[in-house]
């Protein structure tokens, strides 16, 4: 006997059946179809049991699939409601479209936050004061303003001020973080081949070095920015974004690594990394102002590792912290790392999963991973491999990865995901 847990945006149901369900996402799929009958026609809050395996089922597109997640925690009817925004479906995309959408939303809900302050002030003022009246006309045309653009956000992005999931699959990129070390990029230690300086001693790629310093900043430098927060506060269309990414990509001048793939700095945390095809990159942008979070970028750095450890379970593989080092391990080797930003405890980044990422890309003459010397780096599929549980053709997929990171991220939290796609 099996217990099935079915969740919906408004249902709870627990089934209990007899056999193998199948791992699917076909809707056409009998059991898939019965359930999703279910939970359309019942409305049901039944207690939620540890199950296994788990199905879930979000509000607009219905998944199948098995789980073997552990240590689960009921969520609340109250909880906080996060909205997941899923673009894997929509292909390997460039880091820069990721970036955008991640400073589009926090400069967004900054601007909605500053407007609901403002009128509260403003309110305390108009009732204690007449004198203010003037003062408090002037400033509403900008409150208008501000107040318009926070209502595009309410078909397109997250609404207004709420917490998002965005699940991303990027084309290979190199990321250094704000206070990176510019020597953890191995191949700028070594000399520019044929190049000399007028001693006729050889170039240590000195100008690649100066482009990826951290005071490098503007037009010819390799850091990824905006000149001012106004150019991507009024972004609500696909094609928006498109234009901010083209500005980026002309101001921004990445140094070239020698397999041919960018790198550039940006603001997270932590030192050099690799992104790209068959490795999950999840963004939380969330308030850490707001229960059931804390006002403490360690609690949350260590909570993003327990969701990263909770889904590496479901695959049966132990993932384990580094007392020195951010990220998770499985056996002295990354499978997952971790750099995370805030900007008035609203945190952008996030965390990047390596499900089946082509390794060569980690190699050590080209970068040192996250700056720690003496430690590899694996894959969800590398690991399930060397034992066997799974072959080339039959490794997990990000898009399940990514159904099983939203249900971690929702019982590590203790928070509601809302499952949406772009």
């Amino acid at each position: 006997m099996i217990n099935t847990y079915v969740r919906s945006s408004t249902t709870t149901i627990q089934l209990m059946t007899f056999g193998r369900v199948p791992r699917t996402t076909n809707p056409n799929n009998a059991f898939t179809s019965f359930v999703a009958m279910m939970t359309t026609h019942f409305s049901t809050n039944a207690k939620s049991l540890k199950a296994n395996p788990h199905l879930t089922i979000p509000a607009t597109n219905f998944i199948a699939s098995t789980s073997t997640i552990t240590n689960t925690t009921s969520i609340a009817s109250n909880a906080s409601l996060v909205a997941v925004h899923n673009f894997v479906s929509h292909g390997i995309l460039p880091y820069t479209e990721g970036w955008a959408w991640q400073q589009t939303l926090l400069l967004q809900r900054l601007a909605f936050q500053r407007n609901q302050q403002t009128q509260q002030q403003h309110k305390y003022t108009h009732m204690n004061s007449k004198e203010d009246d003037t003062l408090i006309t002037q400033t509403n045309y900008k409150e208008k303003d501000e107040s318009r653009n926070m209502n595009r956000l309410d078909d397109t992005h997250c609404s207004k001020d709420q917490d998002c999931l965005l699940f991303f699959q990027h084309e290979p990129i190199y990321t250094l973080g704000r206070g990176a070390n510019e020597s953890n990029i191995s191949f700028l230690n070594t000399a520019a081949p044929n190049k000399h300086n007028s001693h006729g001693g050889e170039i240590i790629n000195d100008e690649s070095r100066l482009r990826l310093s951290r005071k490098a900043r503007g037009n010819g430098s390799a850091r990824l920015g905006i000149d001012t927060p106004k150019q991507i506060m009024d972004l609500d269309t696909p094609i928006a974004v498109q234009k901010v990414m083209d500005q980026i990509s002309n101001n921004c001048k990445p140094v070239m690594a020698p397999n041919n793939v960018p790198i550039v700095r940006i603001e997270r945390g932590g030192e050099v990394t690799f992104h790209g095809p068959g490795q999950l990159v999840v963004y939380p942008l969330i308030n850490l102002k707001r229960d059931p979070y804390k006002q403490d970028l360690h609690w949350y750095l260590r909570m993003v590792e327990e969701v990263i450890i909770e889904i590496l379970r479901h695959y049966n593989i132990v993932g384990e912290r580094d007392g020195d080092n951010t990220g998770v391990w499985v056996n002295d080797k990354k499978i997952a790392a971790v750099g995370v930003s805030a900007s008035k405890w609203i945190t952008t980044h996030g965390f990047a999963i390596n499900v089946f990422p082509d390794l060569s890309f980690f190699d050590t003459s080209i970068i040192i991973p996250c700056g720690i010397v003496g430690k590899g780096v694996t894959s969800i599929a590398e690991v399930m491999k060397e034992r066997g549980a799974c072959k080339e053709d039959s490794c997990p997929t990000l898009e399940e990865v990514a159904s099983i990171t939203e249900l971690s991220f929702e019982r590590v939290f203790g928070v509601k995901a809302s499952g949406k796609e772009r």
